[in-house]
C-alpha cells in the first residue's frame, strides 16, 4: 500500500475514534436527564388522566402529538401572557437567509 492511502486509512480510523468518543459522552451526560425527563412525564400524565376521568387516553394522546408536532415546527402552545410573535416574520426569515449563505463553505471549481 501507497503512503498516502496508509495516512488516509488513519485519518478516517482516527475520525472514526473521535466521533464514538464524541458520542459516549453526550450519550453519559444526556441520558440520565432523558430518564428522569421520562419518568416524570409518565407521571404526570397518569396523574391528569386520573384527575378527568371524563378524557380518555387516546384524545388526549392525539392533543399531545398535535402540540408536540406544532412545537417542533417552533409554534408555542397557547398560554396565557406570551406574545403572538411569529418565529417567520420578516426580519427573522432575512436572518435565517443571511445565516445560510454565509455558513455554505465556497466552491473549488472555479
Amino acid at each position: 500500500m501507497e503512503r498516502g492511502n496508509l495516512r488516509l486509512i488513519g485519518l478516517m480510523l482516527f475520525y472514526i475514534i473521535y466521533l464514538a468518543i464524541g458520542a459516549a459522552v453526550f450519550y453519559t451526560i444526556e441520558s440520565p436527564l432523558e430518564k428522569g425527563l421520562r419518568t416524570d412525564l409518565t407521571a404526570k400524565r397518569e396523574k391528569f388522566l386520573a384527575q378527568h376521568p371524563c378524557l380518555s387516553e387516546e384524545e388526549l394522546d392525539s392533543f399531545m402529538k398535535d402540540v408536540l408536532r406544532a412545537s417542533q415546527r417552533g409554534v408555542a402552545p397557547a398560554i396565557k401572557n406570551v406574545s403572538d410573535i411569529p418565529n417567520w416574520g420578516y426580519g427573522g426569515s432575512f436572518f435565517f437567509a443571511g445565516a445560510l449563505i454565509t455558513t455554505i463553505g465556497k466552491s473549488n471549481s472555479l
